[in-house]
C-alpha cells in the first residue's frame, strides 16, 4: 500500500457507504449506555443512529 501499511484481507471492511461504516464502527467500539462525543453541525441521521444503538450523545 502507498502508506507502507501491510494489511491482510481480514483487516479490511468494505461498506456500502459512510452511514454503514459509522454504524459498524460504533457497534465495534461502543456498548449500550456509552457516551459518544459529537460536534455540530451533525449529519441529521447521526443522532438517530446513536439512539438506536443505545448510546448517549454528548
Amino acid at each position: 500500500m502507498l502508506s507502507g501499511c501491510t494489511l491482510s484481507p481480514d483487516q479490511i471492511v468494505i461498506t456500502s457507504g459512510c452511514v454503514e461504516a459509522v454504524v459498524l464502527a460504533l457497534r465495534a467500539l461502543c456498548k449500550p449506555g456509552d457516551a459518544v462525543a459529537i460536534e455540530t453541525p451533525v449529519y441529521f441521521n447521526f443522532l438517530q443512529m446513536i439512539q438506536d444503538l443505545g448510546l448517549k450523545a454528548l
